[in-house]
């Protein structure tokens, strides 16, 4: 079975499978924060998310699928380079950003609108707003 077309399902089957409770994995796939007990109870009577959870068990049990412990050492692996097969410093990259999205807290994305102005954005990130002096353009 391919993963969910509903990518919220998919998300709560995913997280029902890594062993959260109902109301965890219905806030982890983005459900409403005072409905997700009611909706994690509701989604676990829809046949295809259990067939989906069960899928991903039975994966799991084969090697088709790496637990998040298994994924976290290969990725350190590539990351340090402590592979024989050759890597690109692209894969390293990847490896660790990857393992940084993995580590709640330390990968935390921003939306940045570029419109505005590199200083603008700059002063955000720096948690003030710098001053911009106009010049005359004489010396002073």
């Amino acid at each position: 079975m391919p993963p969910l077309k509903n990518s919220r399902h998919e998300r709560f089957a995913f997280a029902l499978f890594q062993g959260m409770t109902y109301t965890d994995a219905a806030l982890k796939a983005g459900y409403a924060v005072g409905r997700a007990r009611q909706t994690g109870h509701e989604l676990v009577t829809y046949s295809d998310i259990l067939c989906r959870v069960q899928e991903l068990h039975e994966q799991s049990e084969t090697g088709g699928v790496l637990t998040v412990e298994k994924r976290k050492e290969r990725l350190s692996q590539i990351a340090n380079k402590d592979i024989v097969e050759p890597v690109r410093a692209s894969d390293v990259i990847s490896s660790i950003a990857e393992l940084n999205k993995m580590t709640p807290g330390v990968y935390e994305p921003i939306k940045v609108d570029l419109s505005e102005g590199l200083a603008k954005l700059l002063g955000e990130l720096h948690g003030n707003r710098p001053q911009i002096q106009e010049s005359s353009g004489i010396d002073d």
